[in-house]
């Protein structure tokens, strides 16, 4: 047992080990308590802390490749609580974790890989009960020029879907489930844009259901241009020899 009971300790440590070893494979410290069914096995109180550090690992050389300053193990198969866990409820602003990684170019800053027997499990999931959260979810690259922001890559997906969106009450106001905006003034590419040159048959977009629609809409196209000189909507078809450039079937239309 170590004790401090007087407040003047500074640079000093109450627990100082030294080794010169380079491969201790067994660890400079080692704790063995095999048969701790509960408890904590290392227990480190620190309620006054506030701009200090409770547990700080520093390496401080640029060798670390296949090592890792921090490396957790187990053999649980259901670990409801997280083989790692944060509890944070009080935190009312700030921040519950941070991964600073300024001089990251090619390698990641957070990995989840080499899961290979994911059935309806996630390997990322992100939830909140909050009725006024505005953007539980955000990805900042303002100054990002090239490249692509977020990329979903999925080759091998037949009767998936890469991206679903479910969502909205049984009358949507102002809100919608997909927002875009964009300020440019020129977008050669639009500002949406979908590449299927390689489709045969089927269609690239299908805006489907609606049988109840009224005064509704399946598509609606506005526009508040008082010039349109290629048109509002435009179906270019340069190559097409023979078919059809728009297809419009009402078979049941009467008035």
């Amino acid at each position: 047992r170590l004790e401090n009971n007087g407040n003047n300790l500074t640079t000093g440590s109450l627990l100082s080990l030294e080794s010169n070893a380079t491969s201790p494979e067994n660890g400079i410290v080692q704790l063995n308590a095999n048969n701790i069914g509960n408890g904590k096995l290392m227990s480190i109180n620190a309620d006054s802390l506030s701009d200090g550090t409770a547990v700080y690992i520093s390496n401080q050389g640029n060798g670390l490749s296949g090592g890792s300053l921090l490396h957790l193990s187990t053999n649980a198969v259901g670990s409801n609580n997280g083989v790692v866990r944060l509890d944070g409820n009080e935190i009312t602003s700030g921040k519950a974790a941070v991964i600073n990684t300024q001089k990251l170019t090619t390698g990641k800053a957070l990995e989840i890989s080499t899961n290979e027997d994911l059935t309806s499990g996630k390997l990322l999931d992100v939830s909140t009960s909050s009725t006024q959260a505005k953007n539980p979810i955000s990805f900042t690259a303002n100054k990002m020029v090239n490249g692509t922001v977020v990329s979903i890559e999925a080759d091998d997906l037949s009767d998936g879907s890469a991206v679903k969106i479910t969502g909205g009450s049984n009358t949507m106001g102002t809100g919608s489930l997909l927002n875009i905006e964009s300020n440019t003034n020129s977008a050669s590419n639009g500002i949406v844009r979908i590449d299927a040159d390689n489709i045969g048959d089927g269609s690239a977009m299908t805006v489907a259901g609606g049988k109840d629609v009224s005064t509704g809409s399946l598509l609606n196209v506005l526009s508040k241009s008082t010039d349109a000189v290629v048109g509002v909507f435009q179906v270019v078809a340069e190559a097409l020899s023979s078919g059809r450039a728009m297809l419009i079937k009402t078979d049941e239309l009467v008035d």
